[in-house]
């Protein structure tokens, strides 16, 4: 996954480049998002460049041709990844749950202190 040609990888190799505006993630939730979908494998494309293309497809709602073209790599490929990333993903999120209401009851007074937006203001009785 060297090819500096391509302007995708270039953002993702420059550890000083941000990711948002192409991958509409930070590096950092990329990073953390990847160890949660960390799937051992001895073939195949690597899982940092399954899981690159998966974003950006999903970032930009793009089709596969326009990600293989924006990876230069072929479309098939592309779907390939996208679909296993996205098993992979489902298989994740369904290994963790949501907060019960008796977690939330806890949380929210923490929630009214510390939230700054309007949404969770008015959600705490404020204007």
């Amino acid at each position: 996954m060297r090819n500096i040609h391509v302007r995708v990888l270039r953002v993702y190799l420059d550890p000083e480049c941000s990711m948002k505006p192409e991958f509409r993630l930070s590096r950092q939730s990329f990073t953390s998002l990847l160890r949660i979908l960390h799937q051992e494998r001895d073939h195949g494309w690597g899982q940092h460049l399954e899981f690159l293309m998966f974003t950006y497809w999903l970032a930009h709602g793009l089709s596969y041709k326009v990600t293989a073209d924006a990876f230069d790599i072929p479309k098939t490929t592309v779907f390939r990844a996208i679909h296993k990333t996205a098993k992979a993903t489902r298989e994740a999120r369904s290994s963790h749950s949501l907060p019960t209401y008796t977690q939330i009851g806890r949380s929210w007074p923490r929630l009214c202190q510390t939230g700054k937006t309007s949404g969770i203001q008015q959600g705490c009785g404020g204007n």
